[in-house]
């Protein structure tokens, strides 16, 4: 499941992709075929992301919206916006294809030739992928794959397909999502009252919002970390290695932790989740402990410090470091320096 640094650079590749523009929405695979009807022929605003959760607003497009021109920006929970909501869960992606996607870049972007010498760009959406780019070569659309490319411009639509858009610059499609609804403001505004503080959003109050949560559990510290309720956004990956980079057992009961540790780990996930999502790739292992040369067979201390790196020393202390599962995750840390 993509981490919530990935689905705000989704949000943001959605509103420099279509916002302002009027778009047509359809579904091709028939699941979303009513919301896709009420989004046809509107406005894209601003996108917003909380968490693991995308919130896109659309307004009516009329000629003086149009004449304005500019992004909307709605704020979230709007009544007058029309809301589409987006969870990805595990199997969600998004795909891209236009003209439009010339004009994205960051670290993350692979640009690779086609057999007719046309090129095809991606971007990374982190490790899981979840993120694609396709661009179409000047060439048109011959030597490229069949499942990436329609016509000149566009995806080829898939009985999977679960919502398609497109606007004067680009095509969006979306498969595989756990949650694509259309919802009201109230509605919106009732999804976020269930979710804890985004790192990334970092709002006035979000920090003691995040370390009173979080005292008040008992159960393990790495639990709570992957708890939306308790903070939104963090998954496997951040869990692991920020616990790590403050010193933070995984172990410990969550009450037991201290207001000070967890006020340093919030502003850790503030840190790395905000410093990953302009490439989408999480790179969370302090420069001063990454090795040059990456060890032959140890490729994850490239980007990570803990994860995924069972029974490899601990880079700060040399303790091996261990994997379990907790709440059926796999869980890594160092049981020589977190404590």
């Amino acid at each position: 499941m993509p981490e919530g640094h990935a689905i705000h650079r989704h949000g943001r590749i959605l509103t420099a992709l279509f916002g302002g523009d009027a778009v047509a929405a359809s579904s091709p695979q028939g699941r979303f075929a009513e919301g896709a009807a009420l989004l046809d022929g509107l406005r894209a605003g601003q996108a917003h992301a909380w968490g693991k959760h995308l919130f896109w607003p659309f307004l009516p497009a009329s000629e003086q919206a149009a004449a304005a021109g500019g992004i909307p920006a709605v704020e979230l929970g709007d009544p007058q916006a029309t809301w589409l909501h987006i969870h990805l869960g595990l199997y969600g992606k998004w795909a891209f294809a236009g003209p439009g996607v010339a004009g994205l870049h960051g670290a993350g972007i692979r640009v690779s030739p086609t057999e007719d010498s046309g090129m095809r760009k991606t971007i990374d959406g982190g490790q899981d992928g979840t993120t694609r780019l396709v661009e179409v070569p000047t060439g048109g659309r011959d030597g490229l794959p069949e499942d990436n490319i329609q016509v000149l411009g566009e995806l080829a639509t898939t009985p999977t397909t679960r919502l398609r858009l497109a606007g004067p610059e680009a095509v969006a499609q979306l498969t595989g999502p756990a949650r694509c609804e259309i919802l009201s403001g109230e509605e919106v505004l009732g999804v976020i009252a269930r979710l804890g503080p985004d790192p990334i959003r970092n709002e006035e109050g979000d920090r003691q919002r995040f370390v009173a949560g979080a005292r008040r559990r008992k159960i393990p510290a790495g639990q709570v970390v992957m708890d939306q309720a308790v903070v939104a956004g963090p998954g496997n990956i951040y869990r692991a290695d920020c616990l790590w980079r403050t010193g933070i057992s995984p172990l410990r009961p969550a009450n037991k932790v201290s207001e000070s540790r967890y006020r340093e780990l919030w502003d850790d996930l503030v840190l790395c989740m905000g410093r990953d999502v302009d490439s989408g790739i999480i790179v969370t292992i302090p420069p001063e402990f990454q090795p040059d040369p990456i060890p032959e067979g140890d490729p994850e201390l490239s980007r990570f410090a803990v994860y995924h790196r069972t029974g490899r020393p601990c880079v700060r202390c040399g303790a091996i470091i261990r994997e379990e599962l907790m709440a059926g995750r796999r869980l890594f840390w160092c049981p020589g320096c977190q404590r």
